[in-house]
């Protein structure tokens, strides 16, 4: 037998039910809506290239973190002992970057791309740590899954890069390696000097990305910007992760402002060089289906004043 005080409770129930119901349709549009917004900033779920970032803080934190998917590993390279130069910024110790870039308001994005330009590797993200080590890498994504705001990386590549860093072997290069295989040498105060030939081997070994070298697409680089180098720095940077440069040319007489990728092939999207390239090059100008006879190569970058910010 039901009560009045029990009626009167059901009475209250079904009023609320279609609020309830409101309440919760709003919840799974919203979380619809932040699943596709990760999902079109993912660079890593989407993809399945190597990917590499960098690691840092205000305590000077400065590590590279390398995620293979081909080959199921993750690397990790501290660099917070070692003298890094660049291009625009001079050399300075890698503890240092992170206060330079602040005066800009933006410190993991300049110690991103003075790293990037010192070893001629891509690196699509930055990730504010307090700690070092495998530790603080995991500290950090954990945060960034839940908080969002200490990385350019979405939620959705944290939450995979953080199963992968238990998933994958993980490896930690450390100084005395370094210094065995004689990238860098002792100065006082345990400072390092980077021996930059040697460098250029060490990562050209180490991050390469068999998913694109496997396809042996070939590339020309042409330099139109009028400044000397800056077509090298590019062709290593395209190299380390595994592109063929045949050649590095310059033209003189052009003055490009923005970079522009030409293929020969029409577009598809699919192949894993595309991909890098524009992971690497995302605001460059892509052109498919263009006759390169004359580069006698599948892919001509050719060089605008823009890439300039990359070192």
């Amino acid at each position: 037998m039901l009560y009045d005080g029990d009626m009167q409770r059901m009475r209250q129930t079904k009023k609320r039910s279609p609020i309830a119901l409101v309440v919760v349709i709003m919840l799974v549009f919203v979380g619809c809506g932040l699943m596709i917004r990760e999902l079109s900033r993912s660079v890593v779920v989407n993809n399945q290239v190597r990917n590499n970032f960098v690691m840092t803080s205000v305590d000077g934190v400065v590590s590279v973190v390398s995620f293979d998917p081909s080959e199921k590993r993750v690397v990790m390279i501290p660099l917070s002992q070692l003298l890094v130069r660049s291009r625009s910024a001079g050399e300075y110790k890698a503890t240092q970057l992170y206060t330079l870039g602040s005066y800009d308001g933006e410190p993991g994005a300049f110690v991103k791309r003075k790293v990037q330009g010192f070893l001629k590797l891509p690196l699509t993200s930055y990730l504010i740590s307090t700690k070092e080590g495998r530790d603080g890498l995991r500290y950090a994504l954990w945060r960034q899954i839940f908080q969002g705001s200490y990385s350019t990386i979405s939620r959705i590549d944290a939450l995979y890069l953080l199963y992968s860093s238990y998933a994958y072997s993980f490896q930690t290069i450390t100084t005395d390696e370094l210094v065995r295989e004689g990238v860098i040498v002792e100065r006082e105060n345990q400072e390092y000097e980077v021996l930059a030939q040697r460098l250029k081997q060490f990562v050209g070994s180490r991050f390469f990305d068999w998913r694109v070298g496997n396809e042996g697409v070939t590339v020309v680089v042409m330099n139109e910007t009028g400044s000397d180098g800056l077509g090298s720095d590019v062709a290593d940077f395209l190299m380390n992760v595994g592109m063929d440069v045949i050649a590095v040319r310059s033209d003189a007489s052009q003055n490009r402002e923005t970079t522009q990728v030409v293929f020969a092939k029409p577009e598809s999207g699919k192949s894993a060089s595309e991909v890098v390239l524009r992971m690497i090059l995302g605001n460059a100008e892509f052109v498919y289906g263009r006759d390169l006879a004359e580069f006698r190569s599948e892919v001509v970058v050719r060089v605008g004043r823009d890439l300039l910010e990359m070192f």
